[in-house]
């Protein structure tokens, strides 16, 4: 839990960790039933964050499906917008996560199964609006860590790749040290010692 209030806290979600915004449900309903007719990207987030806050009006609550509508109809009028990407995708595998407890308790239309993955693919997609962007990587490699080491190591490929990415992209020292200790730790937990050895001399390169 505490790795994953730091990774939260390093994500920024500040905009869906505030104060509730002031909208209404009158307002923000119709916009998530014609979602891919809306142009305004500002009505988009403050209804998408309206939803965060009021979950008890989701279909069913606590799913997140109306939030995710508003988010993918975002993603879509502005890819270029890093943090979207990387917030979406912790929602998307939170929500397979609880699925996964225990799939026979979750209501239906909760629709967790295959968040996991999708919450990579979304990640994968991202990636080509943002090649260069080393924020872009880093917080693809923050949002899925947890991901692949407490449930699904399979994903560690993508975590290394993401801080890879991030590492070769970005001239910040501290981002460096952080994002090749990452990719340590994913070759640690893999078994993968050599590799695992060889990016802590990495950081040590860096950070003698």
């Amino acid at each position: 839990m505490i790795l994953l209030a730091l990774i939260v806290s390093l994500l920024g979600l500040s905009a869906w960790a505030g104060d509730a915004p002031k909208a209404t449900l009158d307002q923000c309903l119709p916009v998530a039933e014609q979602v891919q007719t809306q142009q305004d990207a500002d009505l988009l987030e403050t209804c998408s964050e309206f939803f965060w806050h009021h979950q008890q009006h989701d279909r069913p609550g606590g799913s997140y499906n109306l939030m995710l509508k508003l988010e993918y109809r975002l993603m879509e009028l502005e890819p270029q917008e890093v943090f979207r990407w990387s917030s979406t995708a912790w929602v998307l595998w939170s929500k397979w996560v609880v699925w996964r407890k225990d799939p026979q308790a979750v209501p239906a239309g909760f629709d967790g199964e295959g968040k996991d993955a999708e919450s990579i693919a979304l990640l994968k997609k991202g990636r080509r609006f943002h090649e260069t962007n080393f924020l872009y990587h880093w917080h693809a490699g923050l949002v899925t860590y947890p991901l692949a080491r407490f449930h699904h190591p399979d994903f560690f490929p993508f975590v290394i790749e993401s801080f890879q990415l991030a590492d070769q992209y970005t001239q910040d020292t501290e981002i460096k040290i952080r994002a090749r200790l990452f990719i340590a730790y994913s070759y640690k937990h893999m078994g993968k010692t050599a590799e695992a050895t060889d990016w802590f001399h990495r950081v040590i390169d860096l950070d003698p």
